[in-house]
């Protein structure tokens, strides 16, 4: 505080009392000025800048210009302020004038210890004469030489939220006047720093509410794109898409394929080691993550990362991985973001898993209908396997190779088939130049030996050389791009009769193709079994094929029926085809037309046995659908041993009403006087294979319309190509007088002389009522 007047002024001299009297009184008017406006002035400005106080950083002005004019009009060496943790038990220091802020960071004093404790213990000020004659836990103050202190309480709502204090070098420098300003200073800052913190705590509260809001709609945004993916890699884009905006340096996800966990989304520039497969045993990051199934988080002077395991109902399907900037920290706010949108993935990937699989089994079950169809329509082994290597290369890898034993036990490669026209001269050569070593380390000759299945996702440059028969060899299945292959063995009564291969040129196969390479193989061992078990003679008797077929069908009242029978003129002459009508009580007649694979007397005694159990378990299932179950699950009581394809109708003879159901067979064909149109049957695996319950179609059969039922021998699918050659049916059997009779001889007119296949044809008509 400002000295107090010189007592001298205060003295008399002899003579001049009233002079000096008047001259004391103003003495002491202007000494009481020189203390009492200062202060005020302090306490106007410290109100001012106290009410504008609403940050930490305005807040410090407030403090720094306060303890300066504090330090200045008490005339003491330093003033400080320490303020209380939020629970109470410990002071640090907020700011200071008259000591070096380094000497003040770092140190904290717990409440009741040393005198700026015990304030903060007891909330009331406390003045020290000599500070060497009490306890001192402060370092600073014991080694400052600072001797005399006069401390006072910060207050807010009866709570002490810090401690001000004044310092002085000289000794017993603080009276109770002075300790008592400091309260009036101390009171104004505590409010001041008690609407700071309300302030602080309600911007942090909103900025909170913020975020999380921003996280809310983020999470709605990521959870609905996830809900519209369809495959695995929609959903990995999506995932990566989602935390572009949370500013790493890189974002990828890892998924599991075969060996390896391989990235299928990222975006930005990947650092060294983190955008390129791994091995899963690995101990990198994203592999670690995988194998423990759980997060790892990494923050370091060099990097900072975070991995996080994809959680799937039937296991870990990968990791996504973020790495930040050198240095940046990964905040909890945004781990959390990751675990959530990582959950979200988790579900969506499971559904698209999901929607893969039964993708998948549609295709299979499509894929296997083709098949028997291409079976059915073979005239010989070579053909058919043909056939099956086309369809396998659209179905599985880009090559497909097929080996089989002859009869002299050699392995013979009979297809080496490209899905790439381009491709095709160059991977002839593998059958025409480089069969496989039958003596050799070649999955094709492993398979004959283990008959087991072997597969690889990736084949590397040993591997190709050990199954290579030379450096030429070598050199044209590396120019072709041989990256992953399935080799599986052809079985058939438990002998083994070659092997079908399968290899990928884009992509690495996992177990699912291995899964559905063996169904392909088991359908090729049974066309390799029964064509060995063919009768290589070209004629064969028709008296077997006659006795069999119906001599003449039925009449029916209500309906017209017409059937043609054209045996094949070239190749095996007996066939497997038939068409049938029965009259069922209740006023329907029940239609079949079908084809048994292949041509010769075991596929007609096969006819034979089926026409007769069609006819036998019509009236036990008389509907279409119901017809075509009981033959599907009679199959190996019956002791058939070939597919066939079928088709099987009712009408009912009042009203024409329809029912149609396929397995495996070509869809009927309606003429009418406005053309022709084939009924949308679809078509379920052919009898003899699992499959799903037939699909029924339900029509009505028009008056004056002709519908025409035929085998695969009336469609050319070999030469013209199945849509085509149907569209030429169509329009034959339009062409014309819409009767049983004209449609069947037009179709007959049609037909190549020189047939390699049966035909079967049945038309009918509801016949007019008077």
């Amino acid at each position: 505080m400002t000295p107090p007047p010189d007592p001298t002024l205060f003295e008399v001299p002899p003579g001049a009392a009233g002079q000096v009297q008047v001259d004391r009184l103003v003495a002491i008017e202007r000494a009481a000025a020189a203390v009492v406006e200062p202060v005020g002035r302090l306490w106007r400005e410290l109100a001012a800048a106290t009410d504008a106080a609403v940050s930490a950083q305005s807040l410090d002005g407030v403090l720094r210009d306060a303890l300066k004019t504090m330090a200045r009009l008490l005339a003491v060496d330093t003033v400080s302020i320490l303020l209380a943790n939020d629970d109470g038990s410990e002071l640090a220091f907020r700011a200071s004038s008259g000591l070096a802020e380094e000497l003040t960071l770092g140190i904290g004093i717990r409440a009741g210890r040393g005198m700026a404790g015990k304030v903060l213990a007891t909330g009331k000020p406390l003045v020290v004469g000599d500070l060497r004659a009490i306890e001192v836990v402060n370092s600073v103050l014991r080694d400052s030489g600072l001797r005399s202190v006069a401390a006072v309480p910060l207050l807010a709502e009866s709570r002490c939220i810090g401690v001000l204090y004044a310092a002085s070098y000289q000794l017993d420098r603080f009276t109770a006047t002075d300790a008592e300003l400091l309260q009036v200073v101390a009171d104004r800052l505590a409010a001041a720093l008690d609407r700071v913190r309300i302030f602080e705590r309600e911007r942090d509260a909103r900025r909170m509410a913020e975020e999380l809001a921003d996280r809310i709609g983020r999470m709605q945004r990521v959870t609905a794109e996830l809900a519209a993916a369809e495959t695995s890699a929609e959903v990995a884009a999506v995932l990566v898409r989602s935390l572009e905006t949370s500013s790493p340096a890189w974002v990828g996800v890892w998924l599991l394929g075969g060996s390896l966990l391989s990235p299928v989304a990222q975006s930005g520039a990947a650092p060294a080691g983190w955008g390129e497969p791994v091995e899963p045993g690995s101990d990198h990051p994203a592999a670690r993550a995988v194998r423990e199934e759980q997060p790892r988080y990494f923050e370091g002077s060099g990097a900072a990362y975070a991995a996080l395991p994809i959680l799937c109902r039937d296991g870990c399907a990968g990791a996504l991985a973020v790495v930040h900037e050198a240095g940046r920290p990964i905040p909890v706010a945004e781990r959390e973001l990751l675990v959530a949108v990582v959950g979200q993935a988790a579900q969506a990937f499971d559904r698209a898993r999901l929607m893969a699989a039964r993708q998948r089994a549609a295709d299979e079950a499509s894929f296997f209908a083709r098949a028997a169809q291409a079976l059915a329509e073979a005239d010989d082994l070579g053909s058919t396997l043909d056939r099956l290597g086309n369809l396998a290369v659209a179905a599985l890898g880009e090559i497909c190779l097929i080996d089989v034993l002859n009869e002299d036990g050699r392995l013979t490669r009979m297809v080496a088939r490209h899905r790439d026209p381009r491709l095709q001269a160059a991977t002839d050569r593998l059958r025409t130049e480089f069969p496989p070593d039958q003596t050799g380390q070649h999955p094709a000759a492993l398979a004959l030996v283990t008959g087991r299945s072997s597969w690889s996702d990736r084949m590397n440059e040993a591997f190709l050389r050990s199954t290579s028969r030379n450096e030429e060899h070598l050199a044209l299945i590396q120019s072709l791009g041989f990256h992953s292959y399935i080799t599986v063995p052809l079985v058939a009564d438990r002998r083994v009769l070659g092997s079908v291969s399968s290899v990928s040129t884009t992509r690495s196969f996992v177990g699912e193709d291995v899964a559905f390479a063996e169904q392909l193989a088991h359908h090729v061992a049974a066309v390799v079994d029964n064509a060995r078990r063919y009768d290589t003679a070209f004629r064969t008797s028709h008296i077997l094929q006659s006795s069999l077929l119906p001599g003449t069908l039925p009449a029916v009242a209500g309906i017209t029926v017409e059937t043609r029978y054209l045996t094949a003129n070239r190749g095996l002459e007996v066939g497997g085809d038939f068409c049938d009508v029965i009259l069922l009580t209740g006023g329907n007649a029940l239609f079949t037309v079908g084809d048994v694979a292949g041509h010769d007397r075991r596929a007609a005694a096969q006819m034979g046995h089926l026409r007769s159990a069609a006819r036998a378990l019509a009236g036990q299932a008389p509907s279409p659908g119901a017809l075509l179950v009981a033959l599907r699950d009679s199959w190996s009581l019956l002791g058939f041993e070939r597919i066939a394809t079928a088709l099987v109708g009712s009408v009912d003879l009042e009203s024409g009403a329809l029912e149609l159901a396929s397995a495996g067979h070509y869809p009927p064909l309606v003429v009418g006087t406005g053309g022709a149109r084939f009924l949308p049957v679809e078509p379920t695996p052919p009898l003899g294979m699992d499959g799903p319950p037939p699909r029924v179609w339900r029509g009505e059969l028009g008056a004056g319309e002709v519908l025409l039922a035929y085998t695969d021998g009336a469609v050319d699918e070999r030469g013209a190509g199945s849509d085509a050659s149907m569209a030429a049916l169509a329009a034959v059997a339009a062409r014309g007088p819409v009767t049983p009779a004209g449609v069947c001889d037009r179709v007959v007119e049609m037909l190549d002389n020189d047939r390699a296949d049966d035909v079967a044809l049945l038309a009918l008509s509801l016949t007019p009522r008077a």
